[in-house]
């Protein structure tokens, strides 16, 4: 039996252009994954978390014959079942798609909190991406003096709202190139998210490992 042929890789659901760009980013670094180069499509769900929640498959089906892979990428406050796990919302999604053609080329990384957990990497291109005058030793004392990041902690516990703080202090505007901004700059290998994790281990067994 002939092998199926797809026109992409890859496709991307997010619940909005914040996660959608990032993933744009992140995707452009194919050597810094260690992955080869993959073509791909994103796309973006209007309702946001809970409707990529609940219509994944939905908004998948017409990507079966178009795309080899299938990802889900989702904050976990915000998408109408926060009493789950990360862990528990990841297999919902990825049990969903399995019984509607996607049995073993999906996955879903619903990231906890929020998508901001990925902007706090000890990188120094983080501050000066947020347009902060100084290291990033100095924005983190900063954010400790401001009760935005608990003393002794690597990452705040309300990161987007952090975020927000900061970008007000330097007048930076918010928009989601900045996120792809970061998502293209910062270094991979200080991420510490278990979300981001999966998503890298999940694209290096889809994707292989970089030339």
């Amino acid at each position: 039996m002939k092998a199926a042929t797809f026109q992409q890789d890859l496709v991307v659901l997010t619940p909005d252009k914040d996660i959608q760009l990032t993933m744009e980013g992140l995707l452009s670094r194919p050597k810094d994954l260690g992955i080869r180069p993959v073509t791909k499509v994103l796309i973006s769900h209007h309702h946001r978390d809970p409707g990529v929640l609940r219509d994944a498959p939905e908004l998948l089906r017409a990507y079966l014959r178009v795309a080899h892979y299938a990802l889900v990428v989702l904050d976990r406050v915000g998408c109408g079942k926060e009493r789950l796990s990360r862990a528990e919302i990841e297999t919902e999604i990825e049990q969903n798609l399995s019984k509607n053609g996607w049995p073993n080329r999906c996955a879903a990384v619903a990231i906890d909190p929020e998508l901001e957990i990925w902007v706090w990497n000890r990188d120094y291109r983080v501050a000066s991406i947020l347009g902060w005058r100084g290291d990033y030793a100095s924005l983190k004392r900063w954010m400790i003096q401001k009760k935005l990041l608990p003393a002794g902690r690597g990452k705040p516990d309300r990161p987007k709202e952090a975020l927000q703080a900061v970008l007000r202090e330097t007048r930076t505007p918010r928009s989601a190139s900045l996120y792809k901004e970061l998502a293209r700059a910062v270094k991979l290998d200080t991420c510490t998210d278990a979300a981001f994790h999966k998503l890298r281990s999940v694209l290096r067994e889809w994707f292989g490992p970089g030339p």
